[in-house]
């Protein structure tokens, strides 16, 4: 089935890797309510879509991956719109999402923008691209998690020196700080990023998911605690599918067919 968005695109690239566009050039692919909709809607569709292996996040707009919110809606929002927004259920979908989701980023990349980026498992960006969290000039803080995320990827006082003196991070600069996994030239990214997804269809699906989990509760739970869960993901996956095939492509010198 086609899925058809307005501020969106749906690419299918083949083997199972799905690129899903920003496509609103007339406002620098600001994110509006309605953006964030179509972007749940995309990943909890993609969620249960076999065919789709892996996400690649990416823009259509020349110059901008995501410019951040649509601060004209801001105008109109009430203290109670805000808590009970549709971009954070669109959140936990992402970061609920079992399968690989893939930022390619180009361009700017600020506030919703740069948190989208962060929600994302891989970040491949190209030497143009600048990440910024301006927030705090508008006389507000992050809203999507950039509070949250940007610790833990870059540390805390660079993330406080982002957010609190709105340092732009430049590209040269993301890869040292482990914000991405590499910097190419902007002709190079699509390539450079579809190497990377290629790579991971040699993997198990059930095994990504697992141990994408047990990734992330390192960041959100205790030693002993994470320790727990990576043992029963480790002892649920025994006997399963993925394992059997796994280990006889293993044993018989071949690639695994997952």
């Amino acid at each position: 089935m086609e899925k058809v968005y307005q501020y969106f695109r749906v690419e299918d690239r083949g083997d199972g890797i799905f690129f899903f566009w920003g496509d609103r050039p007339n406002a620098k692919n600001a994110i509006s309510v309605d953006s964030w909709r179509e972007i749940r809607d995309f990943f909890l569709w993609a969620q249960d879509n076999k065919d789709i292996r892996i996400v690649v996040l990416a823009s259509a707009v020349p110059g901008v991956f995501f410019a951040g919110a649509d601060i004209k809606e801001f105008r109109n929002l009430a203290v109670s719109d805000s808590l009970l927004a549709v971009h954070v259920e669109t959140l936990r979908t992402i970061h609920n999402f079992p399968k690989p989701i893939i930022a390619a980023v180009h361009g700017a990349a600020f506030g919703g923008g740069f948190e989208l980026a962060m929600h994302c498992d891989i970040r491949i960006i190209a030497d143009n691209a600048m990440f910024g969290l301006p927030e705090t000039t508008l006389g507000i803080c992050p809203g999507s998690c950039g509070t949250q995320l940007l610790p833990r990827i870059i540390g805390l006082g660079r993330a406080k020196e982002v957010i609190l003196a709105g340092r732009i991070l430049k590209a040269e600069e993301c890869v040292p700080l482990g914000l991405a996994m590499d910097c190419v030239p902007e002709d190079a990214l699509v390539e450079r990023t579809m190497k990377i997804a290629r790579r991971m269809l040699g993997r198990s699906p059930a095994a990504q998911a697992v141990a994408k989990h047990c990734i992330d509760m390192a960041f959100n739970t205790d030693f002993n605690t994470g320790l727990f869960a990576e043992n029963f993901g480790f002892s649920t996956l025994m006997g399963c599918p993925d394992m059997k095939e796994g280990t006889a492509a293993f044993i018989e010198k071949r690639k695994p067919q997952f």
